[in-house]
This record gives C-alpha cells, sequence and structure tokens, in this order.
C-alpha cells in the first residue's frame, strides 16, 4: 500500500470506517492525545477507550497527536477486530505510515496491552516507510576527541539522496554544510571557516559516499541513526 493510498483509507479523523451502523461516538481529546509514542494515552483517552471498549461498538478514536514525537495514533474497531495505525513524520517532512491489527480479547486489561502492542507494530512499519521515503542522508561533525570519538557536534552535512534541488521542510536550505556564509546555495564545496578546506573536501568525499565514520584532520563526521 502506497503512502497517498494509506492516507486516504485510514487519515480522515471524521470518517468512520463504517456506514449506517451503530457505533461508539468517540469524543476529541482536548489537546494531545499521547505523550511518547502511540499509545501511551492521556488519561481522558485512555478512559474514553475503555469506555468504547465496554460499549462492544464499533469506533474511530480518530488522529491522536503525541505531544513529544512527530506522530499521530489512530485506533479503530469494526465488529472484532481492532486497528492501530500510526503516521510519522521529522524535520524534513519525511513522512511514514503502518497500520497493525488484532482480534478484540475478552478483558480491558488484555485490550490495553493488545493495544501497546499493535502500536509498537504500527510504529515500527511507519518508520521502515519513512526510511523508505527519506530524501537525505544527514551528519553530525566535530572535533576528535583523545579516544578517536567526536567529541561534540559542531556543525552539519547532508548528502541527498533523492535528488531534489534542496532538502525538504522548513529547517534546513541548501545541501552539504549548514554553517556557511554563501550567497551560493548550490555551491556544495562551501564549508566552515573553522575547518580547513582540504579537511572538509576529505570529510565530504566520505559523507558523500555514505561511509558511517568519515575522519580526517582532527575532526570526526558520524552518521544520523535512528
Amino acid at each position: 500500500m502506497s503512502f497517498t493510498s494509506a492516507h486516504n483509507d485510514y487519515l480522515d479523523p471524521d470518517k468512520h470506517l463504517w456506514q449506517d451502523e451503530e457505533y461508539f461516538d468517540f469524543p476529541r481529546p482536548s489537546g494531545d492525545g499521547t505523550k511518547w509514542g502511540p499509545t501511551d494515552f492521556y488519561d481522558e483517552v485512555r478512559e474514553d477507550l475503555g469506555k468504547a471498549f465496554d460499549s462492544g461498538l464499533d469506533f474511530d478514536t480518530g488522529w491522536l497527536g503525541c505531544k513529544k514525537e512527530i506522530l499521530s495514533s489512530q485506533v479503530v474497531r469494526t465488529e472484532d477486530i481492532v486497528t492501530v495505525s500510526v503516521s510519522v513524520s521529522d524535520d524534513f517532512d519525511t513522512e511514514g505510515v503502518g497500520h497493525a491489527e488484532g482480534k478484540i480479547p475478552k478483558t480491558k486489561k488484555a485490550f490495553f496491552n493488545l493495544l501497546e502492542r499493535l502500536g509498537d507494530k504500527a510504529h515500527a512499519a511507519a518508520s521502515d516507510m519513512q526510511k523508505d521515503n527519506q530524501c537525505f542522508c544527514g551528519y553530525s561533525v566535530g572535533r576528535k576527541a583523545k579516544d578517536g570519538t567526536r567529541k561534540n557536534w559542531e556543525f552539519t552535512y547532508l548528502v541527498s539522496v533523492a535528488g531534489f534541488d534542496v532538502p525538504s521542510g522548513d529547517n534546513y536550505h541548501r545541501w552539504g554544510w549548514q554553517e556557511v556564509d554563501t550567497e551560493d546555495d548550490q555551491d556544495i564545496d562551501a564549508h566552515p571557516e573553522a575547518i580547513p578546506a582540504k579537511v572538509a573536501a576529505k570529510l565530504a568525499e566520505g559523507m558523500q559516499e555514505f561511509q558511517p565514520t568519515v575522519k580526517a584532520g582532527g575532526w570526526v563526521a558520524t552518521i544520523w541513526v535512528d
């Protein structure tokens, strides 16, 4: 299922997946629905999920925002099946969506345990799709510590994966070194003044080849890893 078709099927918070049947009218939360991750529900949402379970009726929570992560989650019951869907994004607007379903258990405790497992599974699927949609590869660059690792994160380097002219999202506007003073955003050879030109070029060469770690002239670049 493509991201677009998945969103058409699942991402409309006002559209129920059943028509002309009795269902539990799930209340819209006053704010975000979860704290961390897709199923760390706030008390009011957890209480409403318990009521929905007790009703034995189909229900749709709509998309619940998450306070601490760029994701939203949705719980839908259709007859004896519950589906948890997760939609994720990042600072580059790289999106992914995943779904997992299971049979409604007999007890409320088992129901919430099932939601947690399905949420983890759907989150993993969404993250996998997000990686497939990724248009960039990012690196953190800093001075080398005594043990050879990167001491800190001073500069950022972005490599284009999908051939876009500029990175997607609102946080970055050019490829290559981010902390540069240049009017030509297409000049990927432009580098921070703190890094000597030959060292910056050597680091960039390794990063353009997607090497996990690149070291040159007392500097270390490490690839971003989930």
